[in-house]
């Protein structure tokens, strides 16, 4: 009996193991359906080239010498928060801090918004970790759901109401 379609191709890949497991390129052994994989690779390979395109819209960006409000240059809106109360938001001045980090004003980001700066090294940091994440096959799911991402948010969420403490007691 001639094998045809699916057992053929099933032939194939059992050949093609073994030769891999023969010439020791077991990393070439594929496990798994193709487009699970792609999909769970796709985030490692969008960070770099999103941190990348923000990285180059805080270089274009202008920061703001009072310390906010660098947003408008990109056509947002001002912050109703800071129109409505007179005291900044949470986020009042991240921009503008992330804006003065990508021109290297390590000093003035710090000074305009902490957790800005922090930010822009997060993200830095995030390009090379996407590219080994991407080339060891770790799975994105298992960052998200790994007890360290939980405790990763609640510093983050943490820094991030301590610097807007900082941006309302330094705020003129």
């Amino acid at each position: 009996m001639e094998k045809t379609g699916f057992s053929q191709r099933r032939q194939g890949l059992k050949e093609a193991q073994r030769a891999c497991q023969k010439t020791g390129f077991t990393h070439l052994l594929y496990k798994g359906n193709q487009r699970e994989k792609a999909i769970e690779a796709s985030p490692f390979v969008f960070v770099p080239i999103l941190v990348s395109g923000l990285i180059g819209v805080g270089r274009y960006l202008e920061p703001s010498p009072a310390g906010h409000g660098t947003h408008v240059q990109l056509g947002l809106p001002p912050c109703f928060f800071l129109q409505l109360t007179g005291y900044p938001c949470p986020s009042c001045g991240l921009t503008t801090s992330f804006a003065h980090a990508a021109h290297f004003h390590f000093a003035e980001a710090l000074a305009t918004q902490p957790f800005g700066l922090l930010l822009f090294f997060l993200l830095i940091l995030a390009i090379p970790l996407s590219i080994y994440a991407l080339i060891r096959r770790v799975s994105w799911q298992s960052l998200i759901d790994s007890r360290g991402a939980t405790w990763t948010v609640y510093l983050l969420t943490a820094l991030y109401l301590a610097s807007w403490v900082y941006k309302l007691r330094t705020f003129s």
